[in-house]
């Protein structure tokens, strides 16, 4: 049971105002508190919640009702979840691995492609933003592809940039892969590339942008 559970769809500000203009909709307190946005409404005769934008520029409609009390009701529900958890199953050993993993997902782009990589430069990195319009950055929020994303990035900043991995472990199985400069600094590229992904846009996000901001924003930080 989890916030994963909950499968909505996005509503403008039109269709919000369409909706709501059937006066069976009441608002739920319990529910407005718990999503944390603007008022939360449900419907008696139908199985759908309705979740305004705190600006009231449109909502989230979600059609299954019971699911979403099951998941409010769930004492688990608002844990602290650790975004690599089921995500990367790699421990100290990934350094190790990295290149190899970074190998086999080069090959993989270059495929899906139609294209050699040359995987020396931060700029080859530009390749990513094509192939997850094509793929969708689903593909890459799962447990392998991930992992082979995280190492190709590493490899090639590691290459560019003096530093190397550190592996921190934050629970009995649970690892996370800094990379670190020469002086110390500390660089959170799985979370950069996980934030990315998880809020993808079609032609807004960059996986190689955020990257090179991430890099820039922390060499600047550490001056």
């Amino acid at each position: 049971m989890g916030l994963e559970e909950l499968k909505g769809q996005r509503v403008k500000k039109g269709e919000v105002a369409r909706l709501i203009a059937d006066k069976k909709w009441t608002k739920d307190a319990r529910l407005t508190a718990f999503f944390g946005q603007g008022d939360t409404y449900v419907h008696p005769e139908n199985d759908c919640v309705l979740v305004l934008a705190w600006n009231g520029k449109g909502g989230m409609l979600f059609s299954d009702k019971e699911t979403v009390y099951r998941v409010v009701s769930d004492p688990d529900t608002l844990k602290p979840r650790h975004m690599l958890r089921g995500l990367f199953s790699y421990g100290k050993d990934f350094p190790a691995r990295s290149k190899s993993l970074a190998e086999r997902f080069i090959a993989e782009i270059s495929v899906r492609l139609e294209q050699a990589i040359d995987a020396t430069s931060m700029e080859s990195l530009g390749f990513l933003d094509r192939y997850v319009s094509l793929t969708g950055a689903k593909k890459l929020l799962q447990p392998e592809p991930f992992a082979g994303l995280l190492a190709y990035v590493g490899e090639t900043v590691m290459r560019n940039h003096s530093m190397q991995w550190r592996m921190v472990n934050v629970d009995d199985d649970l690892w996370e892969p800094w990379l670190v400069d020469d002086a110390g600094n500390r660089y959170a590229i799985f979370a950069a590339l996980y934030k990315e992904l998880y809020e993808y846009r079609k032609g807004r996000s960059s996986l190689h942008g955020v990257v090179v901001g991430e890099v820039q924003k922390r060499k600047l930080m550490s001056r």
